[in-house]
């Protein structure tokens, strides 16, 4: 509905009004890498935790993800550290790591299905070829249309 969609599109446009310069970001990047880092090296990797609230400017829920875990793995955690970050970690900092985070016989069966490793390439996870969740199966053919429905409701043809 537009009262929900209409506070997304301002403040996109006031962005690219008086977008960020290049630089700006390069420092954010750098700072927040240097950040990440740091935790980690100091033991920290298993608290690192990457969400929908993603520190990246403007990034769409779900694709905010995807781009939050490659700059983990740009700041220096390994692959497998930063699908931690996305999965397990916050299970486990919700106390919930009994019921998701993970993939184990009782546990909640949200998956993401991909056609290529993201610990051979975090890039990876951007391969979904199906999306497991609440008990239903979503293919790629009925994402796309999901994700064309979303553009159309964002540009406003939806209501």
């Amino acid at each position: 509905p537009r009262a929900i969609r209409q506070p997304y599109v301002n403040s996109r446009n006031r962005y690219w009004a008086q977008p960020v310069s290049r630089e700006q970001r390069a420092r954010f990047a750098e700072i927040r890498n240097s950040l990440v880092k740091r935790i980690a090296d100091a033991g920290g990797a298993g608290r690192i935790m990457a969400g929908s609230d993603s520190p990246d400017l403007l990034m769409a829920y779900g694709w905010a993800m995807h781009r939050e875990i490659a700059h983990l793995v740009r700041a220096g955690l390994t692959p497998w550290q930063a699908l931690a970050a996305g999965t397990r970690n916050p299970a486990e900092f919700l106390g919930a790591l009994n019921e998701w985070g993970t993939i184990a016989p009782g546990r909640r069966a949200d998956l993401v299905l991909l056609s290529g490793n993201p610990l051979e390439d975090i890039a990876n996870v951007g391969r979904i070829e199906a999306v497991s969740v609440g008990g239903r199966l979503f293919e790629r053919p009925e994402l796309d249309a999901m994700i064309r429905r979303g553009r159309l409701a964002i540009d406003g043809a939806a209501e």
